[in-house]
This record gives structure tokens, C-alpha cells and sequence, in this order.
């Protein structure tokens, strides 16, 4: 009825997504044809399917939604995994206390164990959203360095261990992942205040 009318009026118009069955979207356009006298001729009408196009813009969306979600999901895994390997440490750290009882030790295992779990779904997380390349761009290594530590600043003082740094400039630009990076350095850092006997020493060089 809309078409017809248009035609009525001998109006241009254009409908991009017109339903047509079950399954067909047409793109319908419509022209006045006149002569050079300016005299109404008749009505071109141009039908277009364009089912195949729509169709696969659709599933670009979906895919670029699926894509935004993992990516979400893998820096919310990120930020979630550094506070839960310091947590761990404070637990382990807790547990070898001589002057805890055998129910605080069954209460910090218990908390352990649900650490763990949650961890298990933080790594489901980065299963779900880890891609083949990194979104590499300029970090500044040094600085990430320095947050890290922050981090485990009291891991250190726990033990009595004396950290070294050598460093040559405050910047120090690399091509990386920021949060891959800190989780590294984490990490070697966590893994050398348990090898390091209490008031050693723990250097790092930059």
C-alpha cells in the first residue's frame, strides 16, 4: 500500500529491509520515469535481495559482541589473578605460623581450597578469551616493575627480605601485554621470596 501510494505521488523513496517469506529481506527502490519534457512516464522499480548481506552483517555482530566479551572477561581475569596469587601467599605464609592451633589451620585449608576454585574459574575466563596474538603495544617495563613490588611489598617485609634494584633509567619502553607482564614478574618474584631463606636478599637488575 506504501509502494503504491509513493507510485500515486510519483515520489522516490527507497525501503532497505523488507521482510518477503520466511526467510528474504528485499531492498526496494523506487523512481519516477519522465521525459525530457518533464512528463510522468511511468514508475521504475528496482528489487534488490539482499538476505545473504544482512544475514552476514548479523553474524559479524555477533562475533565482534563474543569478541568484546572475551576481552572484557580477559582483563577482569587479569586484575582478579594478581590479588588472588598475593592472597595465596599470605595464606601459605599464615599456615606456617608455629603458634596456630589445628582449627584455624582446617579453617585456612578450607579457604585455600575455595581459592583454588576460584581460580579455576578464573582460568576458564582466559581459556575462553586467550588468543592466538597479544594486543601488543608500548609499556613502560620499569613501571610495571614497580607496581608489582608494590604489590608485595609486605610479602617481603614478612620475611625480612632485603630487595636490591639496580636500575639504569626510569623508563624503560618495550612492545608487550601489561598484564601478561605483571603476572611474569609476580610470579619469579613470589616463586624467589620461598626460595630465599628469612632476611636474605632477593636483586633485581633492570
Amino acid at each position: 500500500a506504501e509502494i503504491l501510494k509513493k507510485i500515486s505521488r510519483q515520489e522516490e523513496e527507497t525501503w532497505d529491509d523488507v521482510k518477503y517469506g520466511q526467510e528474504k529481506i528485499l531492498k526496494i527502490q523506487i523512481f519516477p520515469f519522465k521525459d525530457e519534457d518533464y512528463k510522468f512516464l511511468g514508475t521504475i522499480i528496482i528489487i534488490a535481495d539482499v538476505s545473504q548481506e544482512r544475514y552476514f552483517n548479523d553474524y559479524l555482530l555477533r562475533v565482534q559482541k563474543i569478541a568484546s566479551v572475551a576481552e572484557v572477561a580477559a582483563g577482569v581475569a587479569h586484575e582478579i589473578n594478581n590479588p588472588l596469587g598475593i592472597i595465596q601467599n599470605y595464606i601459605t605464609l599464615l599456615k606456617r605460623k608455629p603458634a596456630i592451633d589445628d582449627d584455624s589451620q582446617q579453617k585456612l585449608s578450607k579457604v585455600e581450597d575455595e581459592l583454588q576454585r576460584i581460580s579455576g574459574i578464573v582460568e576458564s575466563l582466559l581459556s575462553f578469551s586467550r588468543r592466538k596474538t597479544l594486543p601488543m603495544k608500548r609499556v613502560n617495563l620499569a613501571a610495571v616493575l614497580d607496581e608489582t613490588l608494590l604489590l608485595l611489598n609486605h610479602n617481603l617485609k614478612e620475611k625480612q627480605i632485603a630487595l636490591l634494584r639496580t636500575q639504569n633509567a626510569d623508563d624503560a619502553p618495550i612492545i608487550g601485554d601489561e598484564n601478561q607482564l605483571k603476572q611474569v614478574i609476580m610470579n619469579l618474584v613470589v616463586n624467589s621470596i620461598d626460595a630465599v631463606a628469612e632476611a636474605g636478599t632477593i636483586e633485581i637488575a633492570l
